[in-house]
């Protein structure tokens, strides 16, 4: 109501004019009908419900009877019977996250109770962020300062491919969902679930290393290398997203699934353990919607193919710059083209050709798998015939099938190539050069508010104005055999024109990724039970070795070489390790940026 000094209203402008009296109107009451602005300037007095702020959800309700409580974890779980939930709750990928990742599906995959996985994140504005730039910028300063790579770096990244293989072989339904904002490692996360693989209208996935002189480690080129038509040397390569409908179109996601689906996974979950495994799989598909119609990269694909199905980063771009400069193309491949010509441009022409050809190598390990369990089975040789070729390809239509015969032994030899080209890369000056940059990149475009506060990539324009960090370099200065024996070659190949390079490790066996087999049965107190685990010993009676299960308990703990990462970054800054820990522990609990 409104308080006028009992002066009928209609004559209070005369009377202000004449008397100069000065009226106050004074608001007494708020009403359901006034107007609601986002902007509190223009109607600061509108109305507030008080029981929709008594009765409001609580924030990050979805998750609250997660184990974490303080939902402060990188990683979140909430079980239910027949089914576990897996959370990433962090916006980077740092040693502690890998580390609880692990654990977590480890230890649902072995549990009996649990016929299938959900992995998802706690928000759907992104999924997971890139790998701990940071970080990663502390490992490249550190290795070459050094002059051998520190154990902590060659740690972190075993127990990272040591996840990213499990994932691509886990041994249960692994529901996996594109949710939000994917980059580079994180996408592997989702897409190595190769048959439960999801995504929806609000995914984007982009893989863009080589903008900041990377390349894709721990499966990430086994991912790639399966998509049709050479899309995932495109994507590697220009740095790209692709949004939407159009990750399944693509082959990163098998499934268009909501967001939603996994409430209803976990109302229905019970009904797992009443029903045989195939048919748990049926229950699972029924979540799946019906794909959209409509790929916006299909105009493009002859294109793709022919372009970026060369053998060498060189004849691409020569490729690409034939169709650009082709009359005779239509305007709008032209134009595509030459996007493609100029994206190229903005990564690391060492990492771009290291990139094209760790995804053509891994085409071929993936192919030679295959050709090895048709050999196998007869299916090709003296005694194979056609009928017998498609017997194999029927059985491979199974999902355990292709997980054991032809996924496995293609990840393990990829990620042996990752592995070696990896202790090579990390001595690169190249890698310092663009990790530095590209954090002083995401430092102003954070002060400016273009992206979120730790994102890489969030809310990026569609062509951001981006220095050349490597300006003094060319396409050419990478041509063809020198670099890619420097990277590809085995340390025992002798050459006369390029030395072996091998860099120096602080600890042994370290040169090679040679992964361990997984049992699918749990540890047991039983002594009896003991005996059916493919692990144990008559000598000792135990189903395991205590000392190696000390030593993995060690391995994959959350604060796991935290000490060596303080003596890196003293070694790096010139600070003392104690002075690192007062400031770092109490701004960020020991895991803070470096610079």
């Amino acid at each position: 109501m409104l308080c006028s000094a009992a002066v009928n209203l209609r004559w209070l402008p005369i009377i202000q004019r004449v008397h100069h009296v000065q009226i106050r109107l004074v608001r007494t009451g708020f009403f359901r009908s006034d107007e609601k602005y986002n902007d509190d300037k223009r109607n600061p007095y509108h109305f507030i419900d008080p029981q929709s702020v008594l009765f409001a959800d609580h924030v990050d309700s979805e998750w609250r009877y997660a184990d974490d409580p303080t939902l402060r974890a990188p990683v979140l779980e909430r079980n239910n019977v027949g089914m576990g939930m897996i959370v990433l709750n962090s916006d980077s990928i740092a040693f502690p996250m890998v580390n609880s990742l692990y654990r977590r599906l480890r230890n649902l995959e072995v549990n009996t109770t649990k016929r299938l996985v959900c992995l998802t994140s706690s928000h759907r504005d992104k999924f997971a962020g890139d790998l701990h730039l940071q970080d990663l910028l502390l490992i490249a300063q550190a290795s070459q300062l050094r002059n051998e790579i520190p154990r902590y770096a060659l740690e972190f990244f075993k127990n990272l491919f040591d996840l990213n293989l499990m994932l691509s072989e886990y041994h249960k339904p692994l529901v996996t969902l594109y949710n939000g904002e994917v980059p580079n490692a994180a996408a592997s996360w989702c897409g190595l679930s190769v048959e439960y693989s999801g995504a929806y209208h609000h995914s984007v996935v982009r893989f863009d290393q080589t903008r900041y002189g990377f390349f894709p480690v721990a499966g990430q080129s086994f991912l790639l290398a399966r998509l049709p038509f050479c899309i995932g040397n495109y994507l590697a390569l220009t740095g790209e997203a692709v949004r939407g409908k159009d990750i399944v179109y693509s082959g990163l996601a098998k499934n268009w699934l909501s967001p939603d689906a996994f409430r209803l996974l976990e109302l229905t979950s019970e009904k797992q353990l009443e029903v045989s495994e195939s048919d748990g799989r049926a229950l699972i598909s029924e979540h799946f919607l019906h794909l959209p119609e409509g790929w916006s990269l299909a105009p493009y694909v002859g294109l793709i193919q022919k372009c970026f199905s060369q053998p060498h980063l060189f004849d691409v771009v020569e490729s690409l710059v034939t169709h650009r400069d082709d009359p005779s193309v239509p305007d709008d491949v032209r134009d595509f083209a030459a996007t493609a010509i100029d994206n190229i441009g903005r990564g690391s022409p060492l990492a771009s050709h290291v990139t094209h050809q760790l995804i053509n190598r891994a085409r071929k390990h993936i192919a030679r798998a295959t050709d090895t369990v048709n050999y196998q089975f007869g299916a090709t040789g003296i005694y194979g015939n056609a009928e017998k070729i498609a017997q194999v390809e029927k059985a491979l239509e199974d999902p355990d099938l292709y997980q054991r015969y032809v996924i496995r032994p293609a990840m393990i030899e990829i990620m042996q190539e990752e592995w070696r080209v990896l202790l090579r890369f990390l001595m690169r000056p190249e890698l310092v050069r663009g990790l530095y940059f590209r954090q002083m990149l995401n430092q102003h475009m954070a002060a400016k508010q273009i992206v979120d506060e730790g994102s890489n990539f969030a809310g990026l324009p569609e062509e951001p104005e981006l220095p050349d960090w490597f300006e003094h370099e060319d396409v050419l200065a990478v041509r063809d055999s020198a670099w890619t024996a420097m990277f590809f070659k085995l340390h025992d190949t002798k050459s006369e024109l390029i030395p072996s390079f091998w860099p120096h490790c602080s600890a042994l066996g370290s040169r090679y990724f040679a992964p361990a087999e997984r049992s699918d049965l749990p540890l047991s107190a039983h002594p009896l039970l003991r005996v059916y685990h493919p692990d144990y010993d008559p000598k000792t009676g135990l189903d395991h070795d205590p000392r190696m299960m000390a030593r993995e308990v060690e391995r994959w703990s959350d604060n796991y070489l935290e000490d060596e990462r303080y003596e890196l970054m003293s070694e790096v800054t010139g600070v003392p390790v104690a002075q690192l820990k007062t400031r770092w522990t109490a701004l960020s609990g020991g895991w803070g940026g470096v610079m």
